[in-house]
């Protein structure tokens, strides 16, 4: 769907050969080639960021949205209207290598703000850098405690347990 709707379906980028006459099997097979590739490509990603990022529970994805990503995207619209605008008024017109440098270096701009300024290591950095130093060895120490009480062989035998002897999470 998303080849479909966002990547122009079976159209090969930056080509116009395939969408001339004569119609021949090799461009119906190098479109429908592209048009897999394209799939192929968008269930990678898909399954890609699924196994890597973390869950988020539903308030935190709610609060995100609402409070972060909204504003972020209503703040986003106006910004460029005005760049656009702006350029329309330098005489700068749509579709001119300075008007689509402009956006670039624009847009450019605004993600240095928005994740070097603003986010400053929040949203974009594991959860690990937001902890303080002594809570992660605190976190290594248990770890540590752990691991040292599995491979006793105390630990090991239940006639021989002491349940006071072994740390608890």
């Amino acid at each position: 769907f998303v080849t479909t709707l966002f990547l122009g379906g079976w159209d090969i980028p930056f080509t116009t050969w395939d969408n001339v006459p004569p119609w021949t099997l090799l461009k119906t097979i190098a479109t429908f080639a592209f048009f897999a590739a394209k799939v192929l490509f968008f269930l990678f990603l898909y399954i890609w960021i699924r196994w890597t990022l973390p869950r988020f529970r539903y308030d935190q994805l709610m609060a995100l949205g609402w409070k972060f990503m909204l504003p972020v995207a209503l703040g986003y619209v106006v910004v460029v209207a005005t760049a656009v605008l702006a350029l329309d008024v330098f005489g700068i017109q749509p579709g001119t290598l300075a008007f689509t440098g402009a956006l670039f270096l624009m847009n450019l701009l605004l993600v240095a703000v928005l994740f070097i300024v603003v986010d400053r290591g929040r949203l974009i950095s594991p959860a690990s850098a937001r902890a303080r130093t002594r809570e992660i060895e605190r976190l290594r120490g248990l770890a540590r405690a752990r691991v040292a009480a599995m491979r006793d062989p105390a630990f090991r035998d239940p006639a021989l347990r002491d349940p006071s002897s072994v740390p608890s999470a």
